[in-house]
Order: C-alpha cells, then sequence, then structure tokens
C-alpha cells in the first residue's frame, strides 16, 4: 500500500504522479491519496484503483479505517 499526499512541495498533483508510478510498478497496489484541497473530477479522473481519499484535516480514527479497509479489500 501507497500513501500519498496529492500535492507534494511545489507540485500540486505530485502524489498523483508518484500513485500512478506505484500502480505501473506492482499492479493492484492500493493507495491512500490525502489532501488539504477539495477532490476535483480532474484529480478523480487520475486515481489508480483501489483507492481511498482522506480529506485534511483527519482523525486518528479515519486514517485506521481507510488503510484497514483499502487492506481488508484486498484480498
Amino acid at each position: 500500500m501507497v500513501a500519498t499526499d496529492i500535492g507534494l512541495g511545489e507540485e500540486l498533483d505530485g502524489g498523483l504522479k508518484v500513485a500512478q508510478v506505484a500502480s505501473q510498478e506492482r499492479l493492484g497496489i492500493a493507495v491512500l491519496y490525502v489532501s488539504g484541497r477539495p477532490l476535483t473530477d480532474g484529480m478523480k479522473a487520475l486515481l489508480v484503483q483501489p483507492s481511498a481519499f482522506l480529506a485534511k484535516p483527519y482523525t486518528d480514527d479515519q486514517l485506521v479505517s481507510a488503510v484497514s479497509s483499502l487492506l481488508r479489500d484486498r484480498d
């Protein structure tokens, strides 16, 4: 599983690129995206699957739930 912020440094979509490369290297890898910005339709089109999205700020419980769900759904 990969967890990445959609915006990395000055790259507003750097996390999207990281996830795309990871999914090319390891087919079916689950990705957890996080961001303080709203998820736009354009961003949604670039998300790899399986994936989940958490809006910042998120709670520990939300993080654990998202990771658990992604890992459970892989099996």
